[in-house]
C-alpha cells in the first residue's frame, strides 16, 4: 500500500486492493431542496442546516467491479460482461456493508488499521455538492458531458459506464451524479430532515427502507440531483445501485 499523496493540493491514498480515496475537509452546508428547484419532491425538504464535523477519506469512486470481486470473490453485476472498471450494482445494502467488513479484515488493511463503512445521507450530499448549492455541482443543469444518465435520446447509455469518465467535482469525487445510485448509511425517514440533528445527522434510529442517492443511468436529470433521495429495502438488487466507502484510519 503507497502512502498517501498530494496532488493539486488533493491529498489522495490508495489501500491494499489499489482503491483510491481523497480527502475532503469538514465543513457545513445547506442540504436539501427548495421546492422551486426541478424535479424536488417534499421528502428533501425542508432545507436545514449540516455541519460535517471531521474530514472525510472517500473513494473517489464508486466501486467497481473488479474491486468487488477482489474481496467478495464474486461478481453479481447485470452488465459483468461490459467490463470490471464499471461499478457493480445488483449489490443490496446488506452486501455493501459486508464488502465494508471483508475489505477491513484483510490482513494489509488490519496492519494499517484502517476500516471501511457507508457514508451517512448527510455526508454523502455534503461530498456530493462539493461547496455548491444549485442542483448538480456543475450548475444548473446536467448534460451527457457531466454524468452518465438517461438523456431521453437515441444516445443514452444502455448500461452504466467505466468509473471516471466524467469529470470530477471540485473535491475529486467521480460519479455522484449518474452511473449508480449509491447505498448510505442511513434508514429512510419521509420526515427526518424536519428534526435533522444539525452535526454529524446519524439517519433514523431504525426503519424499514434504506437511502440510495445519486441517480444512475437508468434515471432522469431530475433524479441525479444533489438533493434527490430514494428509498428502497435493504434487500433491494438493482443494475442501478451501487456503492462507494469511507475510509476511517486509525
Amino acid at each position: 500500500t503507497g502512502p498517501a499523496s498530494n496532488t493539486g493540493g488533493m491529498r489522495f491514498l490508495k489501500n491494499s486492493i489499489g482503491m483510491t480515496f481523497v480527502r475532503v475537509p469538514a465543513g457545513s452546508f445547506r442540504m436539501g431542496s427548495e421546492g422551486h428547484e426541478w424535479g424536488h419532491r417534499e421528502h428533501e425538504g425542508p432545507p436545514h442546516p449540516v455541519e460535517i464535523s471531521r474530514k472525510l477519506y472517500v473513494s473517489v469512486f464508486p466501486v467497481t467491479q473488479a474491486e468487488y470481486q477482489a474481496v467478495m470473490g464474486k461478481n453479481p453485476s447485470k452488465h459483468a460482461k461490459n467490463g470490471a472498471s464499471q461499478p457493480v450494482e445488483n449489490v443490496s445494502w446488506h452486501e455493501a456493508e459486508q464488502f465494508c467488513v471483508k475489505l477491513a479484515h484483510r490482513a494489509e488493511e488490519v496492519g494499517h488499521r484502517r476500516s471501511y463503512r457507508l457514508p451517512t445521507e448527510a455526508e454523502w450530499e455534503f461530498l456530493c455538492r462539493a461547496g455548491t448549492d444549485t442542483p448538480y455541482h456543475g450548475g444548473e443543469k446536467l448534460t451527457a458531458a457531466d454524468a452518465v444518465f438517461d438523456t431521453g435520446g437515441r444516445d443514452a447509455p444502455k448500461h452504466p459506464l467505466a468509473v471516471g469518465g466524467k469529470p470530477a467535482n471540485a473535491w475529486g469525487l467521480c460519479d455522484m451524479h449518474g452511473n449508480v445510485q449509491e447505498w448510505v448509511i442511513d434508514w429512510y425517514d419521509e420526515y427526518y430532515y424536519a428534526e435533522s440533528p444539525a452535526d454529524d445527522p446519524p439517519g433514523p434510529p431504525r426503519g424499514m427502507l434504506k437511502v440510495a442517492r445519486g441517480g444512475s443511468w437508468n434515471m432522469p436529470a431530475p433524479d441525479c440531483r444533489s438533493a434527490a433521495r430514494r428509498a428502497y429495502s435493504p434487500d433491494t438488487r438493482s443494475e442501478g445501485i451501487g456503492f462507494r466507502v469511507v475510509l476511517i484510519s486509525g
